[in-house]
């Protein structure tokens, strides 16, 4: 990138052109932080800050935030030019959120809201579904925007290099000018004009998401398999697409136990001939007798989930996989099973779990 950018202050009544001065880093009372904070559209349309150095492991990111299609950002800060050490930091504090499952990270950023402008927030998980729509299993993978006053040779060529591997992570830099006792700031965009992301890694839609799917499903000669396990276990669930899978989920009931759930079970391309069938606890909790009677007959194997939360009763998620031979044996089974984890969960409205 070429950082060479002048301002000019132009006397319109003589023309004349009076050069600004370039700043390269901020005076603490004017920090590029506490502006972008109040002004949020500076770093993107849509954006809802949800914390302010927020702790990890290592140290604490400057700003976390949910874009506007649910997605969970990270923002590393400088008041100076980026180098290769912001880079290296950015990938550092999303790899550490990326560890958390989707209770611990709820529960994180909650705790850790309130303070530094940031609107308190008691549930994420509700705050997120009111606003948002959507499960927390969208929030991910999480984007990596690095903000500054221009940037190096080095750390661009880095976020180029990564960018071009499908890895979401942008630069937006600013450059500030000083004008008596003010500062100007001109902000400068690559690639998509509501970023300035570069590189190919931009947020698909669900749309983009699904066709994606369909062809993946083609390419591995399974795409009559796929479309038939989707359109037979959609019943009347909403659908969130990711590179991966289809997943299925109902409004959100609270169980007994006081687990919230709303993802009843997924669907996912299993390579190389086959998808992939998991049904969430939440799901096998509120139709647990029928789940045991089929038990014997779909091929089910047990794991912890990595996504769903747990209940008391059900710890474990069940899945199955299917080639074309399974699906004609169990295909029927596993709709009948979908259609009654249905008709369970909506009991479950009517009598006030919701």
């Amino acid at each position: 990138m070429n950082d060479d950018l002048r301002m000019w202050e132009v006397d319109t009544s003589s023309n004349a052109a009076n050069p600004m001065e370039s700043t390269n880093r901020m005076e603490t009372e004017q920090s590029l932080e506490e502006v972008l904070v109040r002004n949020t559209e500076m770093l993107m349309p849509g954006l809802t800050l949800v914390g302010r150095q927020t702790p990890t492991d290592t140290g604490n990111l400057d700003l976390l935030g949910v874009d506007g299609e649910g997605r969970l950002v990270v923002f590393e800060l400088k008041r100076e030019r980026l180098t290769r050490d912001a880079v290296a930091q950015v990938i550092d504090y999303c790899s550490w959120l990326e560890s958390l499952t989707e209770a611990e990270l709820a529960k994180h950023v909650a705790s850790h809201s309130g303070t530094n402008g940031i609107v308190e927030i008691d549930d994420f998980e509700s705050w997120y579904d009111v606003r948002r729509r959507k499960q927390l299993t969208e929030l991910r993978p999480t984007r990596m925007v690095l903000v500054g006053l221009g940037v190096d040779a080095c750390a661009q060529r880095m976020v180029e290099f990564l960018a071009r591997r499908d890895v979401d992570i942008s630069l937006l830099t600013f450059h500030g000018y000083t004008h008596g006792d003010r500062v100007l700031l001109a902000r400068r965009v690559e690639g998509s004009a509501e970023v300035g992301r570069v590189g190919s890694g931009r947020t698909q839609s669900q749309e983009e998401l699904r066709s994606m799917l369909a062809e993946r499903a083609m390419e591995l000669g399974i795409g009559d398999l796929w479309q038939d396990v989707v359109k037979a276990l959609r019943v009347a669930f909403e659908r969130a697409a990711t590179k991966n899978g289809i997943t299925f989920s109902l409004p959100r009931i609270t169980l007994p136990d006081n687990v919230n759930v709303y993802a009843s079970h997924s669907v996912v391309i299993d390579p190389p001939d086959g998808v992939r069938v998991t049904f969430f606890p939440g799901a096998v909790n509120v139709c647990w007798d029928k789940f045991m009677e089929k038990k014997g007959t779909i091929p089910f194997q047990f794991e912890e989930p990595s996504h769903a939360p747990p209940t008391k009763q059900v710890t474990e998620q069940w899945y199955c996989r299917l080639d074309n031979g399974k699906w004609e044996i169990h295909g029927e089974a596993l709709t009948t099973l979908a259609s009654e984890v249905l008709d369970a969960w909506q009991r479950c409205i009517r009598s006030g779990s919701a």
